[in-house]
């Protein structure tokens, strides 16, 4: 079975060329749910901050990258995912939420309390702990592109 656009392109020779060509939309499936909740912990621990306890997938949504860009910035999933069908040419992403703990490498150093001579000093401040991490894996390559994380 012959290919469409040969169809179309021996027509257009047939009757003396075409001024233009229109490309057909390329058809990608996106990854999978699973594939991209991976992405997302992979993505949640970046350098700088560290997985103190394994995350739960809270939410995943194929949606637009411009809503997920705007959902990335709601903190605690404070804002609701509506289905709004993405602009033409506009890429295709997940929107992952997780839920965990996770800590920033190299932060700020507790607040010690001086402790009598000859003790060593005691902390009187625990670290802070992220608590919520949102992510924007791409739909085609599974690579995640933007995390943000929230506090307790």
């Amino acid at each position: 079975m012959r290919h469409p656009i040969w169809a179309i392109l021996t027509v257009c020779l047939l009757l003396g060329g075409c001024d233009t060509l229109t490309a057909l939309p390329i058809q990608v499936t996106p990854i999978s749910v699973a594939q991209a909740y991976e992405a997302a912990r992979v993505g949640c621990n970046r350098g700088h901050i560290s997985q103190i306890d394994p995350p739960s997938l809270v939410e995943a949504h194929l949606i637009g990258s411009r809503q997920a860009q705007f959902l990335l910035t709601c903190p605690n999933a404070g804002c609701a995912v509506i289905p709004i069908t993405p602009e033409p040419g506009e890429a295709l992403v997940w929107w992952v939420s997780l839920e965990g703990r996770w800590q920033l490498v190299g932060g700020p150093l507790p607040i010690v309390t001086p402790a009598p001579t000859g003790y060593p000093p005691m902390p009187t401040s625990t670290p802070s702990y992220f608590h919520h991490c949102q992510t924007i894996v791409n739909a085609t390559t599974g690579v995640s592109e933007s995390e943000q994380l929230f506090g307790p």
